[in-house]
């Protein structure tokens, strides 16, 4: 009997709007309706649903990715800890479309949402901490020039050009390093050219 309904599933009915000797045939639990395709039984959980749960891809001859969203995203999680996960993902984040992608998803709500959530959590909180206790002379500096700024003790550098390209400057940069002697050894430095850390002033 098990053999008989499995057998079942799998047999094909005429398309709709021909008749029985039609060679033009569908599987019988393809679950279409007039036609357009309502359900599909998924490759990987074996699982029938509906075809909003299935990605679209244009190279199957149904139009639908052959695992459903749930399973690509299970399959997903298991291949970003293998090590040639880990090292594409790596090198897509350091590549200029990952980049890109990075910056469009920090600056959408998502994004923003996200990244609330992340600070409020405990792990967000525990590596706040960790940067906070590295990172201390770097924040003490960047405070001391924010400050100095405020006060007109130093000019903005948003009126001053990059000292390593023509570009206008967007802020400071501690060249010198961040101990408490080098705080006020500061050059003003467009964006771009402030993330190149091994660019020195001569």
């Amino acid at each position: 009997m098990e053999w008989y309904a499995e057998q079942q599933s799998t047999l094909t009915r005429p398309a709709e709007g021909t008749s029985g000797g039609s060679s033009i045939c569908v599987p019988a639990s393809a679950g279409f309706i007039g036609d357009k395709m309502k359900t599909k039984k998924c490759s990987k959980c074996k699982t029938i649903k509906p075809i909003s749960e299935f990605n679209i891809d244009k190279q199957n001859k149904d139009g639908f990715r052959g695992y459903c969203k749930s399973c690509k995203k299970i399959y997903e999680g298991e291949y970003r800890q293998t090590e040639h996960g880990k090292a594409m993902r790596k090198h897509y984040f350091q590549s200029k479309k990952g980049k890109i992608a990075i910056k469009r998803h920090q600056q959408s709500e998502k994004g923003k949402n996200a990244r609330k959530r992340y600070k409020r959590s405990e792990k967000g909180k525990a590596t706040e901490k960790r940067y906070l206790a590295r990172n201390l002379n770097r924040i003490k500096a960047r405070h001391v020039i924010n400050n100095a700024i405020r006060d007109g003790k130093l000019v903005s550098p948003k009126l001053l050009l990059c000292r390593y390209c023509p570009k206008p400057a967007k802020e400071y940069h501690h060249y010198l390093g961040y101990e408490p002697e080098f705080w006020f050894a500061v050059a003003p430095v467009c964006i771009d050219c402030h993330r190149n850390s091994e660019r020195k002033i001569a």
